[in-house]
């Protein structure tokens, strides 16, 4: 993937959370974490948050240690959202030791090569909104033939009543069994909330 490729395929992380039991890593990296658009970019390339790095591996998490950027409003002490190193890498130049911890701050450290990039995605949506779709789509379908590709099927039950009302059959190839193309959005809706929670 080229650099542009990767920056646009980070900005899933403007969906889900990651929670300290799977991870070790705790937060939001956007406020709303249901809406795929933007804000993480947005977020990321805000200069008037108070960002630090802190170590947030707690007792019982054994001795690795967990650093995270944490950005707060103003002197609020709530923490809004968070970054891992790999987000904040596209924006800064910062230079993690082998513990994680950065050798200079959010305000201290100098822009990415990719800083351009955020700043872009930041200011329009619909640009990162082609790129992201492009690119997820070559992540997913990467390394292999159609007939590779395993067949997803999805089936729709009323609320009120257990019986189906519907079944479809998707493959990987965006084409369901009647062989209409299926929209990014319906992909995106069966294979995102897998990666929601790190």
């Amino acid at each position: 993937m080229t650099e542009r490729e990767t920056v646009a395929l980070l900005g899933a992380h403007t969906l889900g959370a990651a929670n300290t039991n799977n991870s070790g890593f705790n937060g939001r990296w956007v406020t709303r974490r249901d809406a795929l658009d933007n804000q993480f970019y947005r977020d990321l390339s805000t200069t008037t948050f108070n960002w630090s790095h802190p170590n947030v591996a707690g007792p019982g998490m054994g001795v690795t240690p967990k650093y995270q950027w944490n950005a707060r409003d103003g002197n609020d002490s709530m923490v809004r959202v968070f970054m891992l190193n790999s987000d904040m890498a596209m924006f800064r130049n910062i230079t993690p030791d082998a513990n994680g911890q950065s050798s200079c701050g959010f305000d201290t450290c100098g822009n990415a090569s990719t800083a351009w990039i955020v700043r872009e995605y930041a200011s329009n949506n619909t640009r990162w909104f082609i790129d992201f779709a492009a690119v997820f789509e070559k992540m997913v379908c990467n390394g292999y033939t159609n007939a590779q590709l395993q067949t997803v099927t999805t089936t729709t039950t009323p609320v009120t009543s257990g019986t189906t009302v519907s079944s479809n059959t998707t493959t990987a190839n965006g084409l369901d069994s009647a062989g209409v193309t299926t929209s990014l959005a319906t992909v995106l809706l069966l294979v995102l909330p897998l990666l929601s929670v790190v």
